[in-house]
């Protein structure tokens, strides 16, 4: 009976793995293509057309949505945007309080404060973009190595309210890949305003899995990664700004 069982449980276990490769995996024409740009500058383009095909609306903004939070900025270092509103401070702060607790649920994510007299919410949290593995372009062939993986933006919000307007004040730390202690970090360089494609550093867990020469090839690609690394960070950067925004515009219901 514990055989049958064994068995029988490995097999689900087999077929939910099968299930979470091939969704991740890519086919054969994706490695012809990718093994082709692998050494040549078009890397990039091949990364971002395969991401495209299988993200087609992910995180896709409208330009008039983008233009209305970039003429919101107030200061660009650090990061603020100012947003009005026909609520009271009282009603602003009950909902974007609510937003944070609603948007903020892992465990690695800290309200470090939220003061309703003084009209201030601070919290350390990462928010989750799906994006292509950066070490697979070293293991291309290799079906184990996921090409999509999640990305976590680690930064700190602060939500200043007033009556009728808030200020959203955001502070970026960087980018986290897979899982802790696995594939990359990109820290964020406030000096070019992005990341800095020449600092994203290898886990030395993910390294050892490397040999020399596909270690290389990860490190050659990095610049032209980064480059896709930067417009997927502007796409999830105002989807969240414009979910505060519509936030801080909701009247609360009367019971």
């Amino acid at each position: 009976m514990k055989t049958v069982l064994f068995l029988l449980t490995l097999s689900i276990c087999t077929i939910a793995f099968c299930q979470v490769s091939n969704e991740n995996e890519l086919s054969k024409n994706e490695r012809r293509a990718l093994l082709k740009a692998r050494k040549s500058d078009r890397m990039a383009v091949v990364i971002d057309s395969i991401f495209k095909t299988r993200y087609e609306n992910y995180l896709s903004m409208d330009e008039q949505i983008v233009n209305e939070i970039k003429n919101s900025l107030l200061t660009a270092d650090p990061e603020q945007y100012v947003f009005t509103s026909t609520l009271s401070k009282e009603e602003l702060f009950v909902e974007l309080n609510r937003w944070v607790a609603l948007n903020y649920k892992s465990a690695n994510d800290v309200i470090q404060m939220s003061d309703k007299d003084a009209g201030v919410i601070i919290v350390k949290g990462s928010g989750k973009i799906i994006m292509p593995n950066l070490f697979k372009l070293g293991m291309i062939k290799t079906k184990l190595v996921p090409f999509m993986i999640n990305h976590y933006m680690r930064h700190t919000l602060q939500i200043d309210v007033k009556e009728k307007r808030f200020k959203v004040s955001l502070v970026y730390s960087d980018i986290e890949s897979g899982d802790p202690g696995y594939y990359y970090t990109i820290p964020f360089s406030y000096s070019i305003n992005n990341f800095n494609g020449d600092e994203i550093f290898l886990k030395e867990s993910t390294s050892i899995m490397l040999s020399k020469s596909r270690r290389e090839l990860v490190e050659e690609n990095i610049p032209n990664y980064i480059d896709m690394v930067n417009k997927k960070f502007d796409d999830w950067k105002y989807s969240f700004l414009n979910d505060i925004k519509q936030a801080g515009k909701s009247k609360p219901v009367k019971w």
